[in-house]
């Protein structure tokens, strides 16, 4: 994926379908390339290059929730590894916790609007 906000990058992404939206959950130093609105961007999906908007969330609440609802959905202890995070606790994380680790550590969701 690419983003022409700055200089040019290739980084591979984990893409999640929910709800008939695209989105990627990072906490990677590149999301700051999608802060202050929708911004272009270029994506290799499904096996050809996708031209698109990148829309940044990192309000912990709503990143809490869509966390929460990929770790219900996969289960928590699935989760933590195709997610990309670490669940320190024998169950799934509260809506609590999962903020707490939005503000902490920087997680963030990717909306993509692809063309």
């Amino acid at each position: 994926m690419t983003s022409s906000r700055s200089r040019r990058a290739s980084r591979p992404i984990g893409v999640h379908r929910t709800d008939g939206r695209l989105r990627v959950l990072t906490n990677a130093g590149w999301r700051a390339n999608f802060r202050g609105g929708g911004h272009p961007l270029r994506l290799r999906f499904e096996g050809s290059w996708k031209e698109g908007t990148g829309i940044l969330t990192e309000e912990p609440d709503e990143v809490a929730a869509f966390y929460a609802s990929r770790i219900d959905e996969m289960r928590w202890k699935k989760a933590g590894r195709q997610l990309g995070i670490r669940i320190n606790v024998d169950r799934a994380p509260t809506s609590d916790e999962l903020r707490e680790a939005a503000q902490n550590s920087g997680l963030a969701v990717l909306d993509l609007r692809l063309d």
